[in-house]
């Protein structure tokens, strides 16, 4: 098995994750600004503001790091992986099994704030609270579907790592 593919595919796939996040915190941005504008004390609005803060944190941070992570790496990775293949494959191999094993927390952290996030939006009785769970239920939202896509990736190029390793 040629490991090269799945070894691009994997770091453009991080690529364009970072290129995504930044486009969404920089969305974020705009809506935190608008929104901002028009809330009101104490009000739904003004409770999402905290929550968005954080995406526009998120997608700003992290984003771009990933966008120019993940060239870096893919550029590197391949001069590494035609030097010294059986080298690389082990560094690697190890690397993703760190990667792998941040996957577990990451998604029981979601679905925490999916579940605060859905009790605060049902049953909070202050609107700023409501505006809070709302505000948690779309960073859940948005964590699982970001380490949904990325998760699957990384298992798949962890795959190929291994079937690489135990020939």
């Amino acid at each position: 098995m040629d490991l090269l593919p799945h070894l691009i595919t994997y770091f453009r796939g991080e690529r364009f994750n970072g290129m995504a996040m930044t486009i969404a915190g920089v969305i974020f941005l705009l809506i935190l600004l608008l929104v901002g504008k028009q809330a009101a004390p104490a009000s739904i609005a003004r409770g999402l503001l905290f929550p968005l803060l954080f995406l526009v944190t998120v997608g700003a941070g992290a984003g771009p790091y990933f966008w120019w992570s993940g060239g870096q790496r893919l550029e590197q990775f391949q001069v590494e992986l035609r030097a010294d293949p059986p080298r690389f494959v082990a560094q690697e191999a190890t690397r993703m099994e760190g990667v792998n094993r941040l996957w577990v927390p990451l998604k029981i952290m979601w679905t925490t704030l999916l579940i605060v996030g859905l009790f605060l939006a049902i049953r909070a009785g202050v609107p700023y609270w409501k505006g809070v769970g709302i505000g948690l239920l779309l960073i859940g939202t948005m964590g699982h579907v970001v380490d949904g896509f990325a998760s699957d990736r990384a298992h798949r190029y962890t795959t190929a790592l291994v079937n690489v390793l135990s020939r």
